[in-house]
């Protein structure tokens, strides 16, 4: 990743996702058609995988660990690109499905539910996550007086602030931290090699 974003986390990705109203097509042609032509378009996304409800297009990751991805559920498209080489770079495989979609899906802009972008950044993190998070963004503020009850263990740090960008509240922005855990919930094991 030659983004300046390198010095700072170990992995960042801009993902999208488009929501829809309704089902997009599942017929093979379709959808193989759909695929075939994002793979024209960058032949280096050339793994076609199936999962239950699901099927994707992806490529190789290389030795940067940069990969990008297709997938597409019944009432969504979603794409990926991890490890993009420039801002610019991150973008165009979303704007491709954008301009390809109405065409090839018959999307019209009166099925779009919502448009989803978001910029990921996986920090590598030795000790526990939660904790980690409470500190650095509650710091000595009355919502960190939470954590420090006695004998009590912080299970969850998580924040999300989400404010409206436009008068009519239809352009948002979410700032969101998610710690990673493994087992059961109320545990307070982490997986110490985990991003967060």
């Amino acid at each position: 990743m030659t983004t300046s974003y390198g010095a700072l986390c170990n992995d960042f990705y801009v993902n999208q996702k488009l929501a829809l109203k309704m089902p997009l097509p599942s017929d093979r042609e379709s959808l193989l058609h759909f695929f075939d032509r994002v793979r024209k378009s960058d032949p280096s996304m050339d793994q076609f995988r199936r999962f239950e409800g699901e099927v994707s297009l992806e490529s190789a990751r290389t030795k940067e660990m940069q990969y990008k991805w297709v997938a597409m559920r019944e009432t969504s498209i979603r794409s990926g690109h991890v490890n993009p080489n420039g801002m610019s770079d991150g973008y165009v495989l979303h704007k491709l499905l954008l301009e390809m979609a109405p065409y090839h899906l018959s999307i019209s802009p009166l099925d779009v539910d919502h448009l989803e972008l978001t910029f990921g950044f996986d920090l590598e993190c030795n000790g526990d996550q939660d904790r980690v998070v409470a500190e650095a963004l509650f710091g000595d503020s009355p919502l960190a007086q939470f954590a420090q009850i006695d004998g009590a263990k912080l299970l969850n740090a998580q924040p999300m602030v989400g404010v409206a960008l436009s008068k009519q509240g239809d352009l948002q922005a979410y700032f969101d931290v998610k710690t990673r855990r493994r087992g059961k919930r109320g545990s307070t094991k982490r997986s110490r090699s985990e991003p967060i």
